[in-house]
């Protein structure tokens, strides 16, 4: 068996190719390194954002109209209302019609007047009907149209319409009938200029009926 001899030449060959190659080894190691580190650099840098737009806040001038408050102001103004100056009435009026039995609808709240919805509008021509309690319930406690007796010829009546407009009325006459014998033409019959009637109950009450015996009628026309 031949050994082969280790020579310095040879030795010096093999070094300067190792430190060759471990050369190669670190350039790319590095390059690799500076590459991946760039990458990572660029992947976390935020993006460019666009430039925020300050949005204004416009408050509403205190002259300006507030619209829930025309809102209101047109919905109040739908409700009518009735003044009586001699007797301290100041009343809301809601619209009424008749009864299943063919009678004039009272309102169930025994403060408020109700306007026969099939008459005309107070202030129009014809006559408008308005209708009342006088007293209620087992007590018979006083209501809106307790001293509606009391009014003499020549009284105002006031009926604040829908519009805001106002209907200024006199009292003509005044009249009781029996409720068995109620005159309806005269009452409710056509006119040729605009007048109220304002009606509520007069005379004994029935227990046994459960209403009053007769019908007290005030007359009023346009001033």
């Amino acid at each position: 068996m031949k050994t082969k001899k280790f020579s310095s030449s040879n030795f010096s060959r093999s070094l300067a190719s190792f430190l060759i190659l471990s050369g190669i080894f670190f350039y790319f190691a590095a390059y690799n390194k500076g590459h991946n580190s760039a990458q990572a650099e660029t992947q976390t840098q935020p993006q460019s954002q666009k430039p925020q737009v300050a949005l204004a806040v416009v408050k509403p001038s205190s002259s300006a109209p507030r619209p829930h408050a025309v809102l209101v102001k047109k919905v109040l103004s739908l409700q009518m209302s009735l003044q009586i100056p001699a007797i301290y009435l100041n009343a809301p009026v809601v619209t009424t019609g008749l009864e299943s039995g063919g009678q004039l609808h009272v309102p169930g709240n025994p403060f408020q007047v109700g306007w026969y919805k099939y008459s005309p509008t107070p202030g129009d021509i014809g006559p408008a009907v308005l209708t009342g309690h006088m007293d209620f319930g087992a007590k018979f406690r006083p209501t809106v149209f307790y001293n509606l007796h009391k009014l003499q010829p020549g009284d105002e009546i006031d009926v604040t319409r829908s519009d805001g407009s106002i209907a200024a009325f006199s009292v003509t006459d005044m009249a009781y009938y029996d409720q068995n014998n109620f005159p309806t033409q005269l009452v409710y019959g056509g006119v040729k200029d605009a007048e109220l009637r304002l009606i509520t109950c007069a005379g004994t009450y029935d227990k046994s009926e459960g209403h009053y015996t007769q019908d007290l009628v005030v007359f009023a026309k346009l001033k």
